[in-house]
């Protein structure tokens, strides 16, 4: 089976995912695997050297010929599925930029998979056109062109059936594991190298559906009953963020002596070091559907204090990977991180929870579902 990966994102996650996913699935000898992806050393440090890839130059949002230059990006994508004929396309995360690109794909003839991770855009993130979600509008409108639709989780796929995608079409697989953060460390948990502190972190994109405008409170709260507590905050705040928002929170963080900030994108050789530091992973969020940070922790087998949010709340409950709670109540936040940080025994139960349940997730296992996915499309075409 030929499948052809179309990805578009170069950092971070968008890059991880599906970087992961081809790697795992080109281990199978029945498949003839190539990756269509921007180039970023991010990528090529990753990529198995088992995949083929098809590199293009990602366009740049401050010149004048942005719009020729994602025109030449999809004229290379339509030479290439005409050279390579693939059984099946598969776009690793269906952004407005996949799409843009799904008509083209659909017009060679080809079966297209797409993994909708938000079928609905998080809170703070919407572009509104007449009142509607404009990006999860685009999406789900070319979404009906689609032959599979996987959603990570119950939450996402309902989700979906709610945005408007077929439900004949929609599969529930998990979100993969990040494992690539752990490769090559001699890692154990007693490498917290800030012993004689308490570790909170707070980890990834700072964006509004995060939570971030609460956290200086939920910080008060857990100082004032645990002594030698730090919060650290690590991850860049998007130059599409609010620039009020933006002012507003982070003058708060900076003010806060309890928070430790580094305000700029975490590098891959960087991050296990913030995880191996941390006692409990903090996702205060007030919406969201998977979360790739949780994927990190799980990893690390750090436990995790998060709302009951999506499939984020699910997971955590059903593995008992940490504590949650209602996405309303800050307090309540504040009382599970201390909970988890001064009770040991607790840290140690989860952690061993986290250990026995993260095989589902571990990408050997979910490549198997999405080949399942692959052959479904293939038969149906």
């Amino acid at each position: 089976m030929k499948i052809l990966i179309i990805n578009f994102g170069f950092r971070g996650g968008m890059a991880q995912y599906p970087a992961l996913m081809t790697n795992e699935l080109a281990k199978n000898e029945n498949v003839d695997i190539t990756m269509f992806s921007p180039e970023s050393e991010e990528t090529r440090s990753l990529i198995d050297d088992r995949v083929d890839v098809v590199w293009y130059t990602p366009p740049s949002k401050t010149t004048r010929h942005t719009k020729l230059q994602i025109g030449m990006i999809l004229y290379k994508l339509v030479s290439n599925l005409w050279k390579i004929k693939p059984n099946v396309v598969h776009f690793p995360f269906y952004s407005s930029y996949s799409a843009s690109a799904s008509p083209f794909v659909k017009c060679a003839g080809v079966p297209i998979v797409a993994t909708v991770h938000d079928p609905i855009s998080h809170s703070g993130m919407k572009r509104k056109l007449l009142n509607r979600d404009l990006n999860a509008s685009l999406r789900t409108v070319t979404g009906n062109q689609l032959d599979g639709i996987i959603a990570h989780g119950p939450n996402c796929y309902e989700q979906a059936i709610e945005a408007g995608y077929s439900t004949e079409k929609l599969y529930s697989i998990p979100h993969g594991l990040y494992s690539h953060f752990q490769q090559n460390r001699e890692y154990t948990k007693s490498k917290n190298s800030r012993e004689d502190e308490k570790v909170v972190l707070v980890f990834g994109t700072i964006r509004p559906n995060k939570g971030y405008d609460r956290l200086d409170a939920i910080v008060d709260a857990v100082a004032e009953e645990i002594e030698d507590v730090t919060f650290v905050v690590a991850g860049s705040a998007p130059n599409s963020l609010d620039e009020e928002y933006k002012r507003s929170v982070l003058s708060r963080l900076e003010a806060n002596e309890s928070i430790e900030l580094s305000l700029e994108y975490i590098e891959n050789d960087e991050v296990a070091t913030f995880f191996e530091n941390a006692d409990v992973v903090l996702l205060p969020y007030y919406d969201a559907t998977s979360s790739g940070v949780a994927m990190i922790a799980y990893t690390f087998d750090t436990p995790i204090v998060s709302t009951n949010v999506g499939d984020v709340g699910r997971m955590i409950q059903a593995d008992q990977s940490g504590l949650v709670s209602l996405p309303s109540s800050t307090q309540k936040i504040a009382d599970n991180v201390i909970d988890v940080l001064s009770d040991e025994r607790l840290q140690e139960q989860i952690t061993k929870n986290m250990v026995k349940s993260k095989e589902k997730y571990r990408w050997e296992n979910i490549a198997e579902e999405i080949l399942e996915v692959y052959r479904d499309v293939s038969q149906r075409k």
